[in-house]
């Protein structure tokens, strides 16, 4: 038996095999946090949120803090989750890149899509994880003058405010609509794999209203 301190050939092959599995087990820890920072991106805590309504009181001139406190607003109306039914074209879209939808459907007379392929022959009452087909009840498209995708603050904030007027509405029913409707509800209730709007629905209404109250000057 050699006892002058060589390492037996078996004991060699066991220390290389533990490094071995060492090594791949810190690979397998690195791939993971990467995964989990990428998701948290994506989906977590680093959501950007929207100014509070007291951030704009420092703006001094009615005129200029109402287009300032639509111009935060439009931040919600600017987003995929409001976009991707606001279009100018009779095809919606899908996602946060805002793909154009599979399949092909499109609007309809009325928004609802067409009699061979209606919007709620998939998107149903609720969200379909399984599926991942978002759902809200009355899902549709609405008309093609309340287009936000592609629109500035400012064009989205002048066909808001013509609809309103051709329709007799006051600019408070506006706010009703933000605070009420099912599916601007369900912007920040998206399901999983859909990023919701930035802030919160509370934050967004409130914007709206001190909008309204202000003026509804457009930025």
């Amino acid at each position: 038996m050699d006892r002058g301190g060589t390492d037996s050939p078996s004991s060699l092959h066991r220390g290389e095999r533990s490094v071995s599995r060492s090594v791949l087990a810190l690979c397998g820890l690195a791939v993971f946090a990467c995964f989990v920072a990428a998701a948290s991106a994506l989906y977590g805590q680093s959501r950007p949120g929207l100014k509070p309504v007291q951030a704009f009181d420092q703006i001094r001139d009615p005129r200029v803090r109402s287009g300032a406190l639509f111009n935060e607003a439009a931040k919600v109306f600017r987003h995929p989750r409001c976009t991707n039914c606001h279009t100018v074209s009779d095809r919606p879209r899908q996602g946060d890149r805002s793909r154009p939808h599979q399949p092909p459907v499109v609007r309809g007379a009325k928004g609802f899509g067409i009699p061979s392929l209606r919007c709620a022959s998939c998107h149903l009452n609720r969200n379909n994880p399984a599926a991942r087909i978002p759902g809200g009840p009355n899902w549709h498209m609405p008309p093609a003058n309340m287009a936000f995708h592609g629109r500035t603050a400012a064009q989205i904030c002048r066909s808001i405010k013509r609809v309103a007027v051709t329709r007799k509405l006051p600019l408070a029913a506006l706010v009703a609509h933000s605070r009420k409707d099912h599916l601007v509800i369900w912007a920040w209730r998206p399901g999983k794999h859909r990023q919701p709007p930035p802030g919160t629905h509370k934050s967004f209404v409130d914007l709206m209203a001190a909008w309204v109250a202000t003026g509804g000057h457009c930025p």
